[in-house]
């Protein structure tokens, strides 16, 4: 018997380990869980950049508080800006980061939550 092990599971199925290290399995449904949607950057240019960095997402369905941070590669914010709240949130916007030294950057847009982060690369 292994001290640490990886199994695969099939959908639907749930494994328990008991005390002992036996198996057990399960099936189970899973009901009232949806698909949450998260921003999905499209498009990001230019990047590398030494100037305006822009933004493009997928349409954004529902409503929600759509907002972006930037983190520079030592954890610091940089800058953070709230986009908008409502169905008619502008899925395209710029950054200005004429400012901002060279080097990596996180961009991270986030809905109501639920974020994605990309890599921003400054080049001066």
């Amino acid at each position: 018997m292994c001290t640490y092990c990886i199994e695969t599971v099939e959908a639907g199925e749930v494994a328990s380990l008991s005390s002992s290290g036996l198996r057990s399995n399960q099936t189970s449904q899973f009901t009232g869980l949806g698909r949450e949607e998260s921003p999905v950057i499209t498009d990001l240019y230019p990047n590398p950049t030494g100037g305006d960095l822009n933004i493009e997402l997928a349409p954004i369905p529902g409503e929600g508080q759509l907002s972006y941070t930037v983190m520079n590669s030592l954890g610091y914010q940089v800058v953070s800006k709230k986009l908008g709240e409502n169905r008619n949130i502008s899925t395209i916007f710029s950054i200005h980061a004429n400012d901002w030294s060279s080097g990596m950057y996180y961009l991270t847009v986030s809905l109501d939550g639920r974020r994605i982060a990309k890599k921003v690369f400054i080049k001066k």
